[in-house]
């Protein structure tokens, strides 16, 4: 079906989130320099950074355990003003990926997630079908995925599946 949507929960992700209240870090601290220094030697492509502010980043990864990357970046950064939080049993990774994945998602948020204006390797927090998640845009395909606090997760699938049904009266079973 080409207007299909797939939806995957990732389960084990590590995400650690990475945040510095100093003013000094927008400018060097979590800057361009800080994502350049980021991972440590031997974590390349096994990492995703996500910008979520100028001095916030998310730290995420689906090959190395929770534990191992949180221990890795917090002795990397230790005697920084930079606060290193594992985040991984809080925060939950849902999955959309097909040929509308950018339209169900409208559906529930106001931005445009189109790949034009919101390429691959883009992050953005925002208000989505009423909840506060993040959304990264892993492939313009597209796949984006949402990550989203685990209590809020069985409300977010639901929610989902009643969006796939369109005016045609497409069934839930559109969102495979």
């Amino acid at each position: 079906m080409p207007d299909a949507v797939q939806l995957d929960l990732i389960d084990n992700r590590a995400v650690v989130r990475l945040k510095s209240w100093e003013p000094s870090a927008a400018s060097n601290g979590l800057g361009s320099s800080f994502l350049s220094s980021l991972v440590p030697p031997g974590l390349g492509g096994q990492v995703r950074v996500l910008c979520l502010a100028p001095t916030e980043r998310l730290v995420v990864s689906d090959a190395i355990a929770p534990t191992q990357l949180f221990d890795r970046l917090h002795r990397q950064l230790e005697g920084q003003s930079i606060a290193v939080v594992d985040l991984s049993c809080s925060l939950k990774t849902v999955r959309l990926s097909g040929s509308a994945a950018a339209d169900l998602l409208s559906k529930g948020c106001g931005l445009d997630l189109y790949p034009n204006s919101f390429p691959a390797a883009r992050s953005t927090r925002t208000r989505f079908a009423q909840l506060p998640l993040i959304l990264d845009c892993v492939d313009p395909q597209p796949v984006i995925d949402l990550y989203v606090n685990r209590s809020y997760l069985p409300y977010l699938k639901d929610w989902l599946a009643d969006a796939a049904v369109d005016s045609q009266g497409r069934s839930r079973e559109a969102l495979r």
